[in-house]
């Protein structure tokens, strides 16, 4: 008896990196970094490892593909929540609520999306923190210029400011993506922080 040869899947030069990089972003998803493998993206895409050897150099190289459009992502996601924002009546209040935005949702994508999250930050590249290029980063510089210019901020403690705002949001997330804060405490921890951080930084 003849045992059926199952059929190659046909991708294009490029789409196959692409393809991967969206399987890969599923078994995360579902199971967390540490379930993630070359070969089980190749099974899964009806392809050879060796096919995805020639897009990625090792796992960790789909690691970090992955963990930068998770990052792009989280950015992506932190700026349609800032735009969904009404005018407020008051500028200052405005530019705050903007403001406290970014952190909600910074914090929420953790909580709606906890393994995504833990795997965006596998890698990221070693520079400077005044040359750190990432959506999220440029939206909190943003803000925080805006902040300034009105006088509500330091404008000399602008780098100082950015790293106790992103550090306190990016430690209440991990608390949160890790099930350490129950979902009965979320929504009071939540507030607590981005009110912490709000009355630090509008009092430089």
């Amino acid at each position: 008896m003849l045992t059926p040869v199952r059929k190659r899947a046909d991708y294009h030069h490029g789409d196959l990196r692409a393809a991967a990089i969206k399987v890969a972003r599923k078994i995360v998803e579902a199971d967390g970094l540490p379930a993630l493998g070359i070969r089980k993206v190749a099974l899964r895409l009806n392809v050879t490892p060796p096919a995805l050897y020639r897009h990625f150099d090792s796992l960790e190289d789909l690691q970090s593909e992955l963990s930068a459009d998770i990052r792009k992502e989280i950015g992506e996601f932190m700026l349609a929540r800032r735009d969904r924002l009404r005018v407020a009546s008051s500028k200052k209040q405005y530019e705050i609520a903007k403001f406290r935005s970014l952190g909600d949702s910074y914090i929420e994508f953790a909580k709606n999306n906890p393994n995504l999250f833990q795997a965006a930050f596998f890698s990221c590249d070693d520079k400077l923190l005044s040359d750190y290029d990432e959506l999220s980063w440029n939206l909190l510089q943003e803000s925080l210029n805006s902040l300034t210019s009105m006088r509500m901020m330091n404008e000399k403690k602008t780098l100082d400011i950015s790293l106790l705002a992103w550090s306190a949001v990016h430690g209440m997330s991990m608390l949160v993506a890790s099930g350490t804060i129950s979902h009965r405490e979320y929504s009071a921890r939540k507030k607590s922080i981005l009110d912490s951080v709000e009355k630090a930084i509008l009092k430089n």
